[in-house]
């Protein structure tokens, strides 16, 4: 049995380019600075552990704080991933094309 384990990716110019976007939200009720919030997809993390940074989303504060204290509803949870998959694709795309 192997102890291998895959260290989760971290990259600071990335969460800069999340912290730089408005909160997934844009809702009235938004408070805060926006932060680079870890929305891995089932399995990716755990509880204690953080997942790869390619796996946030923009949320302000209250949000964030929200999605801690498990006040986000699981569609909701599912639409925030998919939005960071978006972003994350779009980034990537737009790196791509400048070192090329």
């Amino acid at each position: 049995m192997s102890n291998f384990k895959v260290q989760p990716s971290r990259d600071r110019e990335y969460q800069d380019c999340i912290r730089s976007q408005p909160c997934y939200f844009h809702a009235s009720d938004c408070q805060g600075d926006v932060q680079a919030a870890h929305m891995p997809p089932k399995g990716e993390g755990r509880k204690g552990k953080k997942a790869s940074d390619y796996f946030c989303v923009p949320l302000c504060m209250y949000h964030h704080g929200l999605h801690h204290a498990g006040k986000l509803s699981r569609e909701e949870i599912m639409e925030l991933q998919v939005h960071g998959w978006r972003l994350l694709v779009r980034w990537l795309d737009e790196k791509g094309g400048s070192n090329g």
